[in-house]
């Protein structure tokens, strides 16, 4: 167990915590000024934290978790919150006049809406699979050729290089409700991503099934970490709350997984917390909601650039739930311009 006043000071901090998020403003603030209050929960090499079988009342827990009383928010990181990770990102990256603010990147490409990919090797005792016949949904490797059904799409919009708070070596928010996202992109002058912008920017041109191409690899991104038993009891008492975030937290600070990139210069896109989407097909009633998270969290998942999961409670706060913004460019050319009557089919 970890010495000193932190414990404490977190589970005081857990107990009064009101929201999921911080903004981003008070973040940098708060990054620069050691001696501010903060109410966020300091990321640490999962070597420097708990080790688990701490708990002794343990119920299982899902990959993403229900809600309780305590809120973890985005803090920066014990070890690189001076540090900068953002000198390794793309031209689009950088904020010089162009279409999109500052720590965003352009997404510009075709986005088909109805993909099939083809697993050639899937994870061996998946512990993510379902139903009587245990289908496996992780797979370590996928065929060259997919399937693109359906009307293509040409989509120009920013997204956030990083996720929220979108700093470099910071640890990404999380337990992060739907509202909460909804807010703070708003508070940026942003909005969250939809559904077909976040999976363009992810899958890049060539559609594919990873941001790293078609092969899984826990190495690049924050996946497929041991599954944790979650001690919901001790979720709910402010005395022992921060010990067990952190006995069960798997992220890592945005930036330092260099090599979950995608096409665009995207980062952890899958991984480390799995992220808030807007689908704007819920509006029409199909499906029923409008809600998503998309890319899965650190743990065992499928964590695919098309595997998003579909939540109709806006307030749901996960201990993997985190989020992303996106933004129309700053040229005023529109976001998505639809070319009706290209048929997708079988591609290379």
């Amino acid at each position: 167990m970890r010495s000193g006043p932190q414990p404490l000071v977190l589970a005081v901090i857990a107990a009064l915590a009101g929201t999921a998020v911080l903004m981003r403003d008070r973040l940098a603030t708060r990054a620069s000024d050691p001696g501010a209050t903060t109410t966020a929960v300091p990321a640490e090499p999962s070597s420097a934290r708990p080790a688990a079988g701490i708990a002794s009342s343990v119920v299982e827990g899902p990959s993403d978790l229900g809600s309780s009383s305590a809120s973890v928010a985005a803090a920066p990181s014990a070890l690189s919150s001076r540090s900068s990770v953002s000198s390794d990102a793309p031209p689009s990256a950088v904020d010089s006049g162009g279409p999109c603010q500052d720590g965003m990147v352009l997404v510009e490409g075709s986005y088909c809406p109805a993909v099939a990919h083809f697993c050639v090797e899937p994870v061996g005792d998946d512990p993510t699979a379902v139903g009587p016949l245990r289908t496996p949904r992780r797979c370590r490797r996928f065929k060259e050729k997919l399937v693109c059904e359906g009307d293509i799409a040409t989509l120009r919009f920013c997204i956030d290089r990083l996720e929220y708070p979108n700093l470099p070596g910071v640890v990404p928010a999380t337990r992060a409700s739907y509202r909460d996202a909804e807010r703070a992109c708003a508070v940026e002058g942003k909005r969250l991503c939809e559904v077909e912008e976040w999976t363009l920017a992810c899958e890049g041109p060539k559609k594919r099934p990873y941001p790293t191409g078609l092969e899984r690899d826990p190495r690049a991104c924050n996946i497929d970490r041991p599954m944790q038993f979650v001690n919901l009891e001790a979720l709910a008492r402010p005395a022992d709350v921060s010990m067990e975030v952190e006995r069960v937290d798997g992220r890592r600070p945005s930036g330092v997984n260099q090599a979950c990139g995608s096409h665009f210069g995207v980062l952890d896109l899958v991984g480390n917390v799995a992220e808030w989407v807007h689908d704007r097909r819920g509006m029409r009633g199909a499906p029923h909601s409008d809600m998503r998270l998309a890319g899965g969290g650190w743990e065992a998942a499928e964590s695919t650039c098309r595997g998003h999961q579909e939540r109709d409670d806006p307030d749901h706060r996960g201990l993997m739930t985190g989020f992303r913004c996106c933004a129309a460019a700053r040229d005023g050319k529109g976001r998505s311009s639809p070319t009706r009557g290209a048929r997708a089919t079988r591609m290379p």
